[in-house]
């Protein structure tokens, strides 16, 4: 459509549809995103279809009105208010100026009826693929080395089969216990069949202390944006799997 760009970052690409369409150019993302924009009189806010990306907003008079943030805990530390996480699709327009006004909308939702296709097994296994291949793909693109989780499972392996064929160097990484365990075996065996390199991360909370217990989970918690039961079960061993991950290098995990 004629726009020039100085980078590869999908965010200057944002701008530039910004500055085209408004806000109707949600309608022609396609992934996941969450962004504030300034337009010299509003903030926007947007979310992705699903809700994907975290955003999430807090309004207090510490900060002159309203802060937002990917994450919650620092919100809530900047403005000692319990933020609130923006929905699926959701559109906010904050006016700072007298007088002061928010608008908030969703910009797409599921359509009541989705049209019914009769076909057979094969039929519908090359087309979740096809889709599959696809949504790899796109998340292929970055501006940051891009690797991948691999547990053995069916889903991280069929990931890790379409993202290799467009990142030859593939780095996989998996978080074990037991070196002896049925699924530490299974994503070397995996990682063996795909031809990529593989990261066993050993999560051991047996051998330390119990003062080393504690800072890990102290550690942990401190990180979970929600203190649910099935994110606090996990905590430990995705902290030090992240942390491992990031040595190596890496900001962009397919999970």
């Amino acid at each position: 459509k004629g726009a020039r760009f100085q980078t590869t970052s999908d965010t200057e690409v944002l701008l530039a549809a910004w500055e085209r369409w408004g806000p109707g150019c949600l309608s022609r993302l396609d992934g996941m995103f969450a962004f504030g924009l300034w337009d010299g009189e509003k903030l926007w806010l947007a979310k992705d279809r699903w809700g994907k990306c975290p955003l999430a907003v807090a309004e207090s008079g510490a900060v002159g009105g309203m802060a937002f943030a990917s994450e919650i805990t620092p919100l809530r530390r900047l403005t000692g208010m319990t933020p609130r996480e923006l929905g699926p699709a959701a559109l906010e327009a904050w006016r700072p100026a007298p007088p002061r006004r928010v608008v908030r909308r969703r910009w797409w939702s599921l359509p009541e009826k989705l049209p019914v296709r009769h076909v057979s097994v094969r039929t519908a296994a090359r087309e979740v693929a096809r889709r599959l291949e696809a949504g790899v793909k796109a998340r292929t693109i970055s501006d940051v080395p891009v690797c991948t989780l691999l547990s053995g499972g069916m889903d991280s392996f069929a990931i890790a089969w379409f993202a290799k064929r467009y990142m030859p160097d593939l780095t996989a990484f998996t978080a074990y216990r037991d070196e002896r365990s049925l699924e530490y075996r299974l994503s070397r065996e995996a990682a063996k069949v795909l031809g990529i390199r593989l990261v066993g991360v050993k999560v051991d909370l047996q051998r330390r202390s119990l003062a080393g217990v504690r800072a890990a989970l102290a550690d942990a918690m401190s990180h979970a944006e929600l203190k649910t039961k099935a994110q606090m079960e996990i905590a430990v061993a995705c902290r030090v799997l992240a942390r491992r991950i990031r040595q190596e290098g890496f900001k962009v995990v397919f999970s």
